[in-house]
Protein backbone atom coordinates (compact mmCIF):
# COMPACT_ATOMS: atom_id res chain seq x y z
CA UNK A 1 0.00 0.00 0.00
CA UNK A 2 1.20 3.93 -0.74
CA UNK A 3 0.02 7.18 1.02
CA UNK A 4 -1.62 10.13 -0.45
CA UNK A 5 1.09 12.80 -1.34
CA UNK A 6 -1.81 15.46 0.11
CA UNK A 7 -3.37 14.05 3.16
CA UNK A 8 -0.90 10.81 3.89
CA UNK A 9 -4.08 8.48 3.84
CA UNK A 10 -3.72 5.28 2.43
CA UNK A 11 -4.26 4.02 -0.55
CA UNK A 12 -3.85 1.33 -3.07
CA UNK A 13 -0.77 0.98 -5.27
CA UNK A 14 -2.18 1.66 -8.85
CA UNK A 15 -4.00 4.51 -7.61
CA UNK A 16 -3.90 7.48 -9.60
CA UNK A 17 -5.20 10.04 -7.38
CA UNK A 18 -6.31 10.13 -3.56
CA UNK A 19 -10.34 9.67 -3.40
CA UNK A 20 -9.97 11.54 -0.16
CA UNK A 21 -8.22 15.14 -1.37
CA UNK A 22 -7.82 14.11 -5.15
CA UNK A 23 -3.97 14.72 -4.69
CA UNK A 24 -2.65 13.25 -8.48
CA UNK A 25 0.03 10.51 -7.02
CA UNK A 26 1.86 10.21 -10.27
CA UNK A 27 2.03 13.80 -12.00
CA UNK A 28 3.23 12.09 -15.00
CA UNK A 29 7.15 13.73 -15.19
CA UNK A 30 9.51 12.32 -17.39
CA UNK A 31 12.10 10.44 -16.30
CA UNK A 32 14.50 11.49 -18.59
CA UNK A 33 15.62 14.77 -20.09
CA UNK A 34 13.63 16.08 -23.04
CA UNK A 35 15.15 16.45 -26.14
CA UNK A 36 14.48 19.80 -26.67
CA UNK A 37 16.07 21.07 -23.62
CA UNK A 38 19.02 19.10 -24.26
CA UNK A 39 19.47 20.53 -28.19
CA UNK A 40 18.87 24.01 -26.65
CA UNK A 41 21.65 23.48 -24.48
CA UNK A 42 23.80 21.92 -27.12
CA UNK A 43 23.30 24.56 -29.75
CA UNK A 44 23.68 27.21 -27.51
CA UNK A 45 27.02 26.32 -26.24
CA UNK A 46 28.10 25.48 -29.60
CA UNK A 47 26.83 29.27 -30.70
CA UNK A 48 29.06 30.65 -28.06
CA UNK A 49 31.94 28.82 -29.15
CA UNK A 50 31.62 29.86 -32.45
CA UNK A 51 31.33 33.86 -31.45
CA UNK A 52 34.67 33.17 -29.46
CA UNK A 53 36.51 31.60 -32.80
CA UNK A 54 35.03 33.86 -35.71
CA UNK A 55 36.28 37.04 -37.02
CA UNK A 56 33.80 39.50 -36.18
CA UNK A 57 34.42 41.89 -37.85
CA UNK A 58 33.50 39.82 -41.22
CA UNK A 59 29.17 40.82 -41.88
CA UNK A 60 28.56 37.44 -43.38
CA UNK A 61 29.54 36.11 -39.86
CA UNK A 62 27.59 37.98 -37.88
CA UNK A 63 24.66 37.35 -40.03
CA UNK A 64 25.14 33.66 -39.52
CA UNK A 65 25.80 33.79 -35.75
CA UNK A 66 22.07 35.59 -35.51
CA UNK A 67 20.42 33.04 -37.79
CA UNK A 68 21.98 30.14 -36.17
CA UNK A 69 21.00 31.45 -32.74
CA UNK A 70 17.23 31.49 -34.23
CA UNK A 71 17.50 28.10 -33.88
CA UNK A 72 18.78 27.43 -29.60
CA UNK A 73 16.26 30.25 -28.92
CA UNK A 74 13.40 28.87 -30.94
CA UNK A 75 14.22 25.08 -29.20
CA UNK A 76 14.59 27.07 -25.68
CA UNK A 77 10.76 28.30 -25.79
CA UNK A 78 9.07 25.10 -27.20
CA UNK A 79 10.75 23.27 -24.34
CA UNK A 80 9.80 25.85 -21.78
CA UNK A 81 6.32 26.18 -22.83
CA UNK A 82 6.07 22.49 -22.44
CA UNK A 83 3.64 21.44 -19.21
CA UNK A 84 5.72 18.15 -18.59
CA UNK A 85 9.39 19.34 -18.29
CA UNK A 86 9.59 20.68 -14.77
CA UNK A 87 12.89 19.37 -14.24
CA UNK A 88 14.66 20.27 -17.86
CA UNK A 89 13.52 23.42 -17.56
CA UNK A 90 17.02 25.09 -15.86
CA UNK A 91 18.36 23.48 -19.36
CA UNK A 92 16.07 25.72 -21.59
CA UNK A 93 17.09 28.92 -19.87
CA UNK A 94 20.75 28.51 -19.80
CA UNK A 95 20.51 27.74 -23.68
CA UNK A 96 18.19 30.87 -24.20
CA UNK A 97 20.56 32.92 -22.04
CA UNK A 98 23.95 32.03 -23.29
CA UNK A 99 22.43 32.54 -26.86
CA UNK A 100 21.36 36.07 -26.18
CA UNK A 101 24.76 36.51 -24.71
CA UNK A 102 26.67 35.14 -27.86
CA UNK A 103 24.64 37.38 -29.81
CA UNK A 104 25.42 40.53 -27.92
CA UNK A 105 28.89 39.84 -28.07
CA UNK A 106 28.81 39.57 -32.01
CA UNK A 107 27.94 42.97 -32.21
Amino acid sequence: MAFCRGCAKELHDSAQSCPQCGAVQYPGMSSSPHWSAIVTLILSVLLFLSVLSVDLWDTDSRVGIVLFSMFPISFGIYSLTEEKLRNEKWMSIVGIVVSALSVLCAF
